[in-house]
């Protein structure tokens, strides 16, 4: 089961220039101990979109189960959606932070 990575070092975006638009994240972050697996994005729905343009998303990765090294350990992940018309920015949440950055 995916838990929420320990902190985010870096997040940029950009778009691609398909039709329609891809909005392409690329995120860095660390994980608590070495070990986790399978990162991925995991993006927060809203009932309306947000008034200041920010699509938000959670870090999350497979915790791993056995012995691990309690060392803090570099995690990525790469992703890409259509982008809605509506977002100007996105913030990416981690356990011990969020980073934000603007889409260009």
């Amino acid at each position: 089961m995916s838990e929420t990575i320990y902190s985010i070092t870096s997040v940029k975006a950009d778009v691609g220039k398909s039709l329609p638009p891809t909005l392409i994240l690329y995120v860095e972050g660390v994980a608590s101990t070495s070990g986790w697996t399978n990162p991925s994005l995991s993006k927060h729905i809203y009932t309306h979109p947000p008034e200041d343009g920010m699509q938000g998303y959670t870090f999350v990765a497979d915790k791993p189960s056995g012995h691990v090294l309690q060392v803090l350990t570099p995690i990525e992940v790469d992703h890409a959606e259509p982008l809605e018309d509506w977002v100007k920015g996105v913030h990416v949440d981690a356990a011990t932070n969020t980073v934000k950055t603007t889409v260009p």
